[in-house]
């Protein structure tokens, strides 16, 4: 016994109503560039702010190393003193 399946038509809905137009009611913002001098500074006070991220993030890792070093060299030596039947 063989089983077909039924092809399902597809029904396309047409509306009349017409697309209405998109108005943008928001003004467009002014550019305001920014002479070259202010450019630099504005990079070179980015720079500064990275650089200290950057050594703040050395800093965290670094604590982070100590203290995962400290606290495995305790859990070893625990475990190295258990007796474990021997």
């Amino acid at each position: 016994m063989s089983r077909t399946s039924r092809k399902s038509q597809s029904k396309v809905m047409r509306t009349s109503e017409k697309q209405l137009p998109v108005v943008i009611t928001e003004d467009k913002p002014q550019n305001e560039l920014i002479s070259w001098e202010d450019y630099q500074k504005d990079i070179t006070n980015r720079w500064k702010i990275h650089r200290y991220e950057v050594n703040e993030l050395r800093k965290d890792i670094s604590k982070c190393v100590s203290f995962t070093a400290e606290t495995y060299k305790e859990y070893k030596q625990r475990f190295d003193n258990i007796n474990l039947g021997k």
